[in-house]
């Protein structure tokens, strides 16, 4: 994160902007996982990593009325195909 301050402040990008990106990246860092969890879910039996995904996505399931109704394994392919996008 230093040498990304230091790109912003060199190249002499407003503040908001500088702070935008900071932003950016901090969010992306907090969310990063050291885990290949397509991988892991792959190797598992499928009740087994429908059952993981829907634990690990459970809070976005139930805040989103798009995943009302639908079959778990439906809700659980849709989060898998999902990319992270921040609302800044």
């Amino acid at each position: 994160m230093d040498s990304l301050t230091e790109f912003l402040r060199t190249k002499k990008f407003p503040y908001e902007v500088r702070k935008r990106v900071r932003t950016f990246y901090a969010h992306l860092y907090e969310n990063k996982t050291v885990f290949d969890e397509k991988e892991i879910l792959s190797q598992l039996p499928t009740g087994m990593a429908t059952e993981l995904v829907y634990l690990m996505y459970k809070s976005v399931i139930d805040a989103t009325p798009f995943f009302e109704g639908l079959p778990r394994d439906m809700q659980t392919k849709l989060c898998l195909s999902m990319k992270p996008y921040p609302a800044l």
